[in-house]
């Protein structure tokens, strides 16, 4: 798959994303929706970064978004367990 392929494929995850954001309620789904955003911006790094090989900054900063939507994901995960806590206290 050449370039873009790639960058095609990150422009669908993006839209993706920003039309769950804004038509969800929900604030789990709106935290998927900003995950697809950080992954889409995170592939469009790293396949950018193949244009200029001898600069490393599309990695660097790919990584940091990686990072972001690991804490994003574990903001979410403690919302889940958070919720499911607050059901078993009425029963």
């Amino acid at each position: 798959m050449n370039l873009y392929g790639f960058l095609l494929i990150s422009f669908f995850i993006f839209i993706t994303g920003i039309v769950l954001i804004f038509t969800r309620r929900r604030p789990i789904i709106i935290l998927i929706g900003i995950e697809l955003v950080f992954n889409a911006s995170a592939l469009n790094f790293a396949v950018l970064n193949e244009i200029n090989l001898k600069n490393t900054d599309g990695q660097f900063f790919a990584l940091i978004i990686i990072c972001v939507a690991v804490i994003e994901t574990m903001l979410a995960l403690s919302m889940l367990i958070n919720k499911h806590k607050q059901g078993q206290e009425k029963e």
